[in-house]
């Protein structure tokens, strides 16, 4: 798992996907997490790129379980213009909401305003 100080503003330089924000329950980051190691085991160059607080210790044992720890690269905090470039980069598949339920749906407008032309 790669994390990136916050003085460096870098994107992945391979394919991937992108969640952003808080890792509460019902955000079901453990399922994103479970659905990225099936796509991984068929598509081993990709990653998961996640801007947000640092990763739990239940979430770095379950990230070593699942065998994810190098196609994960962790932005603890961007700036606006460095998540714009993550939102934009020619590299990005999608931006994750893996959520089981959606408590302000105003919220999704937020990423997905980034990603007009894109979808």
């Amino acid at each position: 798992m790669r994390v990136w100080p916050t003085d460096r503003k870098p994107v992945p330089t391979r394919r991937y996907f992108l969640y952003v924000g808080l890792r509460y329950r019902y955000k079901n980051f453990n399922g994103l997490l479970a659905a990225f190691a099936r796509v991984l085991s068929a598509r081993p160059e990709l990653a998961l790129c996640v801007v947000g607080a640092p990763f739990s210790n239940t979430e770095k044992k379950l990230i070593a379980e699942l065998g994810l720890a190098e196609a994960i690269e962790h932005y603890e905090q961007v700036s606006d213009a460095h998540l714009a470039k993550l939102y934009h980069g020619e590299r990005g598949l999608c931006l994750s909401l893996p959520l089981r339920r959606i408590r302000y749906p105003a919220a999704r407008g937020d990423g997905l305003r980034h990603a007009r032309g894109r979808l």
